[in-house]
């Protein structure tokens, strides 16, 4: 608004000048004509205000020149009154044609140099803002003009003061010594353009890849320089990129081919061009008729006519000819796709897998074979998912003594073949063999389709197939061996019974006679009848034992729980055999923590544990020591006696517990014992709810081990 005023007020002064000057020139005319009487050329100054009219409004000016024109001749004619005279119409007409030539030519001129101003304005413009750097040179070589690309070049503050007008010698001191100065003299010379492409050291950005391309312009020299740093980057890390991967292509085993929509070969690596017995330049444009037997050939036309259609890749198992041999290949098929997604061909990876094959076969072979062993075992063999106790599969032996058909059995687990009323008992002996504390668990009822029940030895091992780990079960049917020795147990019980009183007559008697009461005895009497008495005593014990042992076995035995602590009961065990223990010369040691380990167990039955396990030990150590441990865990009490007798080979550990069974057939140390120490000793801990295990080296000693449950326990256990 303020720049619309402002021109307004200088145009208002524009006019009262011109009118202002017009009414002097007027004037003047009209004195020198009339008083003077003055016709030269200062007469006719009328001409100025035309000429200023012309020059200061251009077109408005003409205007008033034809203004002025018609005024004076008017004038002329009044103070003349001369209307006859024709010069006056032909100076008017003249001076209106001077000015519309002059306002012409004015225009045109104003309108080239306008022109010239903008193109020239353009070209600076363009030139600046050109990322490739423009120098424009004189016929001498010497620089007109340059953009800011072209100053980015020197060195940082350069300006384009600095170098305009100076020589390309000055500017670049090397250009001679490199032969190129001559060369674009002789583009001024010739017009000939000249191309190079060069490393020029940049003072920020270090050595920069340039394209440069100098032609003629004007009788000078042009030069334009392009940074194709990046591009020459970008071009050489693609070459290596192919290289790499061209050399990845032809060195790895797998072997490639291209071929067209019609399954003639594009390209091939080198060990497929060997296998066809050409250079992998000679496969262009071959079919597979060239290298295959028609039927073979015929299939691998269809297989690509197959994925073309379908445009999805296939993995294929085929024959394949190598080296005059019929071979076995896994063959990837895919579909090759341009920018468009339309399918040019095929791209195929193959490699030889006749191991493989081979070994797969082997596998089917071996496995047959061992499914035949599998299902002909004439033990039942169950294998069990460890996880979730499911039966991964079963022989045919284990589905007939169960009575399912192997359909059925393939439905079950651990659950479905045991009583309910056995089942936490069969799953914790399941839990330990699946952490390999124990392999044969005995005597497990096992119920049969038909509801019956059947009694197993089951000898287990974990095996790890497919990744997936599984436990094994090998099934014995134990029942008429079980039946054998429920009898032989209730004979046992029976006679130990029926023998108990008689041997205590006897031992009374014996008793009597050794206190000379029914008269005084010889030397020879007296040790018969103690030899009488220490075999009574003995056989006392074995009935004992027997007596023991068959209530175990038949869950007779009550246990009189109570809290008691271990660490007292174990110093008043060990007192008891601190005088056998000093006869043999041995050393005891007892290794309990300072506060007491409170369990939950019937006493007397703890001291027998101990009492047997301390005995044991003794009977085996001729030197050495025995130690008594116990420890706290975090549910249980952990309880020890380690000796440093003869020990155990790895055949008796799985053994040690059976009845009947002494360590004195192995021939290490113990003489006499029933045999029956020991499982009466893991019956009674297995009745608290305990585990027990040996741990034992022959010739380093033996450590049993047995666990003791810390909490009270329910109403089952009692």
């Amino acid at each position: 608004m303020r720049s619309d005023r402002l021109e307004q007020h200088s145009e208002k002064r524009r006019i009262i000048l011109m009118i202002v000057l017009v009414a002097v020139v007027c004037s003047l005319t009209v004195y020198f004509h009339t008083v003077l009487h003055i016709c030269s050329i200062v007469a006719h100054t009328y001409y100025i205000p035309i000429i200023l009219a012309v020059a200061w409004w251009k077109w408005k000016g003409l205007i008033v020149a034809i203004f002025l024109a018609v005024f004076l001749t008017l004038i002329h004619i009044f103070l003349r009154y001369d209307v006859a005279n024709i010069d006056y119409y032909i100076r008017a007409i003249m001076l209106v044609i001077i000015a519309g030539i002059a306002t012409h030519l004015y225009k045109r001129i104003a309108e080239a140099s306008q022109s010239l101003t903008e193109k020239e304005e353009r070209l600076h413009g363009f030139m600046d803002s050109a990322t490739d750097g423009f120098i424009i040179f004189d016929s001498e070589l010497n620089c007109a003009e340059i953009n800011r690309a072209g100053l980015s070049m020197f060195p940082p503050n350069t300006r384009k003061e600095d170098v305009i007008n100076k020589n390309l010698s000055e500017i670049t001191p090397d250009i001679k010594e490199a032969g190129r100065y001559d060369k674009y003299l002789e583009v001024i010379r010739t017009g000939n353009t000249f191309q190079i492409e060069d490393f020029v050291p940049h003072p920020k950005f270090g050595n920069l890849h340039l394209a440069v391309s100098a032609f003629k312009a004007d009788g000078g020299l042009g030069i334009v320089f392009s940074d194709i740093t990046e591009h020459k980057e970008a071009e050489e890390s693609l070459r290596k990129s192919e290289e790499k991967y061209r050399q990845l292509i032809q060195n790895i085993p797998q072997k490639i081919f291209i071929k067209d929509r019609n399954s003639a070969y594009l390209y091939c690596s080198k060990n497929l061009a060997k296998d066809y017995g050409i250079t992998p330049d000679e496969i262009v444009g071959k079919t597979d008729y060239d290298f295959f037997p028609k039927e073979l050939a015929d299939k691998y036309r269809l297989d690509d006519k197959r994925i073309i259609e379908a445009s999805k890749t296939e993995s294929i198992e085929e024959r394949y000819i190598q080296d005059g041999k019929d071979v076995w290949v896994n063959i990837v098929k895919a579909p090759v796709k341009d920018d468009d997604g339309n399918i040019t061909g095929i791209l195929g990876i193959f490699c030889d897998i006749t191991e493989r094959k081979e070994a797969e076969d082997a596998l089917k072979e071996s496995e047959q074979k061992f499914r035949a062993i599998f299902d002909s075992a004439t033990d039942g063999i169950i294998v069990t998912d460890q996880k979730n106790k499911k039966f991964y599969a079963g022989n045919k032996e284990i589905c007939r003594m169960l009575g399912y058909s192997q359909k059925e059995f393939s439905k079950l687990e651990v659950d479905d073949i045991h009583p309910k009323e056995s089942l936490p008992h069969v799953i914790k002996q399941f839990e330990r063999q699946a952490r390999e504390e124990h392999i044969l668990a005995e005597d497990i009822p096992v119920l049969k389709k038909d509801g019956s029940v059947f009694y197993a030895d089951i000898n287990s091992s974990s095996i790890t197939m497919d990744g997936h780990t599984y436990l094994m079960g090998i099934f014995r049917d134990v029942t008429e061996r079980k039946k054998l020795d429920e009898l032989k147990d209730e004979f046992v019980s029976t006679v130990s019974h029926e023998l108990r009183t008689p041997l205590a007559v006897i031992k009374e008697g014996i008793s009597l006679m050794l206190d000379e009461i029914p008269g005084k005895l010889n030397k020879k009497q007296e040790r018969l009848l103690n030899m009488a008495d220490n075999n009574i005593g003995r056989l006392a014990r074995i009935i004992s034992d027997l007596l023991d042992i068959s209530k175990i076995e038949a869950g007779m035995v009550t246990l009189k729980r109570k809290a008691i602590d271990l660490t007292d009961l174990m110093q008043e065990v060990s007192s008891t055999f601190m005088s056998q223990i000093r006869e043999k010369g041995l050393k005891l040691e007892i290794s309990v923590p300072k506060t007491p380990l409170s369990v939950y167990a019937d006493t007397d039955k703890i001291i027998q544990i101990f009492t047997n396990l301390i005995g044991n030990s003794l009977k085996s150590t001729e030197k050495g020591q025995i130690e008594i441990c116990a420890r706290e865990m975090e549910d249980e009490i952990e309880c020890s006696v380690t000796d440093t007798g003869e020990g155990f080979s790895k055949n008796d550990i799985p053994h040690i517990f059976d009845k009947f069974q002494k360590a004195g057939h192995a021939g290490r140390g113990v003489k006499n014992g029933t045999g029956l120490g020991l499982p009466i000793t893991k019956g009674l801990v297995e009745m608290h709810g305990g585990r027990i295990w040996i741990e034992s080296e022959v010739g380093k000693g033996t450590k049993v081990l047995f666990t003791l449950p810390k909490g009270k326990p329910d109403n089952s256990q009692l």
